[in-house]
C-alpha cells in the first residue's frame, strides 16, 4: 500500500509558524486559559496581554520529557496505518462490478413480456439503476479522494514530529498547533464500510401482479452498515495533557508572570545598528529586527503626545520626549526635576539629556512597559581603561556609521544592577568582516586584553591599507591595479574622483 500512495504537499502547514505574524518576533508565550501562542509584545499589548502565561520552551521540554509527544506520534502511526487499509478497501471495492448489466439485462427480458405498459416501467427503472450506480462511482472517488488528502496532511504532520523527536534541542516547529493538528486526526473515525459503499441492487419482479405493471417492479437497496456515531463532544486528549503540563508548569511557579511582561535580550548573533557610546567598553546597539516595533512605537507615542498633558511627569514616570524639531518622539525616563528642566534616559538610545518641561508626556502603560530597543554592550577582548578619551568613542563612531554590523554576544556581566552584553562587532567591507577590536587597535585607540597600547600590533589576518577603507575623511580615487610587485608595492592608472 505505501509503496503505491504518492505523498502530495500540504498548502498549508500552522505547526510550522514560529514567528508572530503581527508583530515579526520569535512566539515565546502559551497562555493558559486557551492554549494561544504569541511572541513578547502580544504578551504586553496584543491578545495576550492580562492573560496567565507559560514560557514555550518551558512547555516544549515538559513536553519531550514527559512521553506525552512520542504518545502522540504512536498514535497518529496508527491512524495513518488504519487510512492506508481503509485506502486499500476503497481501491479493492471500486475495481468490482456491482452487476449492472446482469440487472439490467433481467430487467429487459421481463419487459419483453409486459409489451408496451412495461416500456414506461423499464425507462424508468434503467435510468434508476444507472443513477445509483453512479452515486456508489462517485461515492468511491470521493471517500479516496478525501482519504487521500488526510493521509498527506498525517505524513506531514508525522514527518514534522518524528524530526522534532530526532532533534531535541531545536524548536522549528510549533509544537502545539502540530500536535492539535495530529490530534485532531487521530480523534477521528477512519474506518471504511465496504458494504456500504458496495450498494449491491436487487430487481425484485412480481409477476403474479400483471394487473399493477407499472408498480410491481422496483429497485431495493440493501445497506447492511450501521450508522456512524458521532463522538461525545469534549476536552481531547491532548488537550487535557497539555492542559496538565500548563497546570504543572504553574503550580511549579513556573507561569511567565500573571500580567505578562515582554522580556527581551541580546542573544545569538543579531544584525544591529549602533545608537549611541560612551567607549569602547559601554555602548548601545539596536536589533535591525526591531525597526518595525520601533516605527510603531513611534506612531503611537505621537498619538499620545498630542492628546495633551505636557508636563505633568514626575521623576521615575516613562514619559513621551517631543524633540524641539517636532519629527521625532522618543520614550524617556524622568531622572531629576529641576524647576521647567528634567534629566532624562532615553530608554530607546541608551544616553541622558536635560529637556524642557513642556517637552514631556505621561506615557500609557502599554508603551512603557514594552522592552528597551536599546541593548547596552561591551566590547570583547578590549582591555579595561578607569578613563577613556573621545577619541575612543569617536573611532567606534566611526567603525559602525549608519552601517548594519553584527553582534555577535558571548557573555554578560552585570555592572551596578544592569545586565551589559559582552560582544564581538564587526562589519562588512569590500567584502571582507573587519573587526571594531582590529579597527581600534590598529589607531591606537585601544589595546587588547594583556596588552598596552604602546605594544599593539596587526592582527596576522588583518589587511594594510595607506588608509583604512573605512575613513572617509580623506579624498578617494577611483584606480584600476595594473601591476604588482608586492603587497606594499604596486602601480596603478587613476581613473577618476569618487
Amino acid at each position: 500500500v505505501l509503496a503505491t500512495h504518492q505523498s502530495q504537499p500540504y498548502e498549508y502547514l500552522p505547526f510550522a509558524e514560529s514567528v508572530c505574524k503581527e508583530h515579526g518576533k520569535y512566539i515565546e508565550f502559551v497562555a493558559v486559559e486557551d492554549l494561544r501562542t504569541g511572541c513578547s509584545f502580544c504578551a504586553v499589548v496584543g491578545e495576550l496581554k492580562g492573560r496567565n502565561v507559560v514560557e514555550l520552551s518551558r512547555v516544549y521540554r515538559e513536553l519531550r520529557d514527559s512521553g506525552i509527544l512520542k504518545t502522540i506520534v504512536d498514535k497518529t502511526n496508527i491512524s495513518l496505518e488504519k487510512m492506508l487499509t481503509a485506502n486499500t478497501s476503497l481501491s479493492i471495492t471500486e475495481s468490482v462490478s456491482s452487476g449492472l448489466q446482469d440487472n439490467v439485462n433481467e430487467l429487459e427480458s421481463h419487459m419483453d413480456k409486459c409489451h408496451r405498459m412495461l416500456e414506461v416501467v423499464e425507462g424508468r427503472l434503467t435510468t434508476h439503476l444507472r443513477q445509483r450506480e453512479e452515486e456508489r462511482m462517485h461515492n468511491l472517488s470521493k471517500s479516496r479522494k478525501e482519504l487521500e488528502e488526510k493521509m498527506t496532511k498525517l505524513e506531514q504532520l508525522l514527518k514534522a514530529a518524528e524530526w522534532q523527536l530526532e532533534n531535541m534541542d531545536e524548536e522549528k516547529y510549533n509544537m502545539i498547533l502540530l500536535m492539535k493538528e495530529m490530534d485532531k486526526l487521530n480523534n477521528e473515525d477512519h474506518a471504511v464500510e465496504i458494504n456500504d459503499l458496495k450498494q449491491e441492487l436487487d430487481v425484485i419482479i412480481d409477476e403474479s401482479i400483471f394487473s399493477s405493471i407499472s408498480s410491481h417492479i422496483s429497485v431495493m437497496h440493501q445497506a447492511t452498515a450501521e450508522p456512524v456515531k458521532e463522538k461525545a463532544q469534549g476536552q481531547s486528549v491532548l488537550e487535557q495533557a497539555l492542559a496538565e503540563v500548563i497546570g504543572r508548569l504553574g503550580d511549579k511557579g513556573e507561569i511567565g508572570s500573571k500580567q505578562a511582561t515582554a522580556r527581551e535580550v541580546l542573544t545569538g548573533v543579531e544584525d544591529v545598528v549602533l545608537l549611541h557610546v560612551e567607549s569602547p567598553e559601554s555602548f548601545f546597539v539596536m536589533r535591525t529586527r526591531d525597526w518595525k516595533m520601533a516605527d510603531m512605537m513611534r506612531m503611537q507615542m505621537k498619538r499620545k503626545w498630542m492628546e495633551g498633558g505636557w508636563g505633568k511627569v514626575k521623576v521615575d514616570d516613562i514619559a513621551v520626549l517631543k524633540d524641539d524639531d517636532a519629527t521625532e518622539y522618543h520614550r524617556v525616563k524622568v531622572i531629576t526635576i529641576e524647576s521647567d528642566l528634567a534629566w532624562v534616559t532615553y530608554i530607546d538610545q541608551g544616553n541622558n539629556s536635560q529637556v524642557p518641561l513642556t517637552s514631556l508626556v505621561c506615557m500609557s502603560e502599554n508603551l512603557s512597559t514594552l522592552p528597551p530597543m536599546a541593548h547596552h554592550c561591551t566590547l570583547a577582548g578590549v582591555s579595561s581603561e578607569h578613563e577613556w578619551n573621545e577619541e575612543a568613542a569617536r573611532g567606534v563612531r566611526l567603525f559602525s556609521g549608519k552601517d548594519v554590523c553584527k553582534a555577535t554576544v558571548v557573555g554578560s556581566r552585570d555592572c551596578m544592577g544592569k545586565n551589559i552584553m559582552i560582544v564581538m562587532f564587526s562589519k562588512e567591507e569590500d567584502q571582507t568582516d573587519i573587526s571594531l577590536l582590529d579597527f581600534l587597535v590598529f589607531r591606537a585607540l585601544a589595546s587588547r586584553e594583556g596588552q598596552d597600547l604602546e605594544g599593539s600590533s596587526l592582527p596576522i589576518s588583518f589587511r594594510s591599507f595607506l588608509y583604512l577603507p573605512l575613513d572617509r575623511t580623506v579624498q578617494e580615487h577611483l584606480v584600476k591595479v595594473v601591476h604588482v610587485d608586492t603587497p606594499d608595492q604596486m602601480y596603478i592608472n587613476l581613473v577618476g574622483e569618487n
